[in-house]
């Protein structure tokens, strides 16, 4: 009789789970579109929207000296590859770009961003993105806008296996990074 009734109990939690994936696959199709510029998830890594880049190379010897004191500053170079790539705006914002020494999973393919205020060294935020390109980092309207590319929230329940979710998401950048509207599109997987 126990076993019987723990039977029946897992065939409703198989049925209840499986009609709420079929409605989860149903809705999201309704939000991805087609992006025709990105063929393929390699091609991720250096995407941008072609615009330019108000960022602007700098020294990395110059800026590794003046962040020394910062504890976290350091905590967090100490995680990330050496050497890491430096960029600053107008002298008010310091950008840091680098990829995890010991990544696992999925962190093997996004670059991480620190955004560091100019001159008190305060941590303004850290962006991931599947893209390391500058030129996600540009003006519009007075603003600094920063588009991250991610996997899309569905990742790990999406049916097809030749397409991959990817969230793209755009912060302005005043004090503090602000997400403003975020987008959803696939990109097809290359056969091998």
């Amino acid at each position: 009789m126990k076993y019987y009734i723990i039977g029946i109990f897992f065939c409703l939690i198989g049925n209840s789970c499986s009609n709420k994936v079929k409605e989860y696959s149903n809705t999201r199709k309704s939000i991805y579109s087609s992006q025709d510029s990105i063929s393929n998830i390699e091609s991720m890594e250096n995407y941008s929207y072609k615009t330019k880049s108000v960022l602007t190379p700098v020294n990395s010897k110059e800026i590794i000296s003046d962040l020394e004191a910062h504890t976290k500053i350091c905590n967090w170079l100490d995680n990330m590859i050496y050497p890491p790539r430096f960029f600053t705006f107008d002298n008010k914002y310091v950008f840091i770009k680098s990829m995890v020494k010991n990544p696992t999973g999925l962190d093997t393919d996004f670059y991480h961003w620190l955004v560091i205020r100019q001159p008190d060294k305060d941590i303004v935020g850290e962006i991931v993105s599947l893209s390391g390109n500058v030129n996600n980092f540009f003006k519009k309207n007075g603003t600094i806008h920063i588009l991250s590319f991610v996997y899309g929230d569905d990742f790990f329940f999406h049916e097809t296996s030749d397409t991959i979710p990817i969230k793209q998401q755009e912060y302005t950048l005043e004090d503090s990074l602000i997400l403003q509207r975020t987008s959803n599109f696939l990109i097809k997987i290359n056969e091998r």
